[in-house]
């Protein structure tokens, strides 16, 4: 995308962005500013020439740029209020280089990031900071700016440079009652949705892609896709077909399998420059891989509300700590990747991991990175930056593109955002429901049993299920494998017996995706120790 050295030649940049240019500023930009279309470069381009950063907080969308401005060589680089587009840095002697993929960065031989591969190895986690599985390669935090005076700039400089332009919310600020509350949020969504709109609508036969639904124009007929496992609690086949009926939608399936989850995991991990946690992300890929048949180029989806309205089930299974007084870390506090028991001793559940690293490992699973959460509503805003949003994102943005398809969340448009986060815990989790205002805000809206739901189910257990009937075999050969690739990371005597039993539990399977997942990302980016 953007490429300087230290030479005193101007900067280059890369092909197939939009770009604008005023006198000596010029800007390429990813993504777009919502109702700005074509013109997102030149909006852009105007906000930092006549605000300075200050200026980005008037712009609601997502896209990712990089701002020169050849007079005061000045660099600007700067990511979306939520992350729905990224960009990747990397600075050393020879200069500084920008890019939204990290394959356009040019890596010639990548070696690992060891604390960061021990963290998704453990949580499953990747993009929760500047890090990445990459050494020497940083990623630009959502809501950031990367602002550098070239002047001055010196190798290891740019990382002091990378400051926060789109503070959130602080949480519980608004004092709404009941009522008032929902008709906001109703006000507020619908607006968000016919910004985003028109597009095909991804169903998970759950409340907020419903909500989606509901706020669609009736015409043209809005068409919507879903992933069916032939699972009855996963598939919903009545409440979509209720939804459909209620818009005047059409309807369109895309059927996953058990052998789907490693059919698709190399081409999935090749998209997405990362390994991933939750092998059923197969399932989207299959419902995008259909969208493209019918030729979808915008696609609309319900990420963001799990994390605002505080609807995964760990958190209300796990918040009696908060309750009593505890403070709890951000991350584990909601991983799927190990249960909450293991944070009690956390060297006990390591013994996979190479004995040097298992101290490293015990920091990664208490992960103190962020300050203790104290609230439900401080909960959700937290999310809206960590956990599973970021990689929620990452996936919908590079499967979408994959197929040429842009996908978008009304859920994360601004003034939805400030209204929901404002609002606190009272408006969220209320006598063991969650999403609150949102049931009461579309309550004459969407199937009357999508309201009585106190959970949503979660899909490890058919993950779990699947890859034990179909790749139990394969996991464990993979396992060896990584193992060898990777002495100095994994103990092979230890992975190895955690594997043996006939049907391994959840917290084995899961590992040994990660592990597997892990090492073929590996092998796909020819990354070394």
């Amino acid at each position: 995308m953007w490429r300087w050295k230290p030479d005193g030649r101007p900067p280059t940049w890369g092909n197939g962005y939009a770009t604008a240019r005023h006198g000596a500023r010029r800007i390429a930009v990813t993504g777009s500013v919502f109702g700005a279309g074509s013109a997102t470069a030149d909006l852009i381009l105007d906000q930092l020439t006549e605000h300075g950063v200050a200026g980005l907080r008037d712009l609601d969308g997502q896209f990712a740029f990089v701002f020169w401005d050849r007079e005061s060589r000045r660099l600007i680089a700067g990511r979306d209020r939520f992350g729905g587009k990224t960009l990747y840095w990397q600075e050393n002697a020879d200069g500084l280089v920008i890019a939204d993929r990290v394959s356009a960065l040019g890596v010639g031989k990548p070696r690992l990031n060891v604390a960061a591969a021990v963290d998704f190895l453990v949580n499953g986690f990747t993009d929760q900071d500047d890090s990445t599985l990459i050494e020497g390669i940083h990623q630009l935090p959502p809501g950031s700016v990367l602002d550098l005076n070239l002047r001055e700039w010196t190798p290891g400089a740019a990382g002091p440079a990378v400051r926060e332009w789109c503070p959130l919310p602080a949480p519980d600020t608004l004092d709404l009652g009941p009522d008032e509350a929902a008709a906001e949020f109703r006000t507020r969504l619908r607006a968000a949705v016919r910004r985003a709109a028109p597009g095909a609508l991804l169903l998970s036969g759950g409340l907020d892609s419903s909500a989606i639904a509901a706020f669609l124009p009736a015409e043209p007929a809005v068409p919507t896709y879903k992933a069916y496992f032939g699972v009855p609690e996963h598939d919903q086949a009545e409440v979509v077909a209720e939804v459909v009926a209620r818009g005047g939608m059409t309807h369109h399936r895309a059927m996953v399998g058990g052998a789907d989850l490693m059919r698709h995991r190399d081409t999935l991990v090749a998209a997405l420059e990362v390994p991933y946690e939750r092998s059923i992300i197969a399932a989207h890929w299959a419902v995008r891989a259909r969208m493209a048949e019918d030729g979808v180029r915008v696609s609309l989806d319900g990420i963001g509300a799990d994390e605002q309205l505080g609807g995964y089930v760990p958190w209300q299974r796990s918040f009696a700590a908060p309750r009593r007084g505890d403070h709890v870390p951000g991350l584990p506090f909601v991983s799927t990747s190990h249960p909450p028991g293991h944070l009690a001793d956390p060297h006990a559940h390591l013994g996979w991991l190479a004995e040097d690293l298992r101290p490293v490992g015990a920091e990664a699973m208490r992960d103190e990175r962020f300050p203790p959460i104290r609230s439900f509503g401080e909960l959700c805003r937290h999310h809206l930056r960590f956990g599973a949003l970021p990689m929620l994102l990452r996936q919908n943005r590079e499967i979408g593109s994959a197929f040429g398809q842009d996908a978008r969340s009304p859920f994360l448009d601004r003034s939805l955002v400030d209204l929901s986060i404002g609002l606190g815990g009272a408006h969220k989790l209320v006598n063991g429901h969650s999403k609150q205002v949102l049931r009461s805000a579309v309550r004459d809206l969407v199937p009357p049993r999508l309201l009585r739901r106190a959970e949503k189910v979660s899909y490890s257990g058919l993950e779990v299920a699947w890859l034990l009937d179909n790749s139990l075999d394969r996991l464990r050969a993979e396992a060896d494998r990584a193992a060898e690739e990777w002495p100095d990371l994994l103990d092979p005597t230890a992975l190895r017996a955690s594997a043996a039993p006939s049907r391994p539990d959840k917290t084995t399977v899961l590992r040994l995706w990660r592990v597997t997942c892990f090492a073929a990302w590996a092998r796909i980016f020819a990354v070394t120790g």
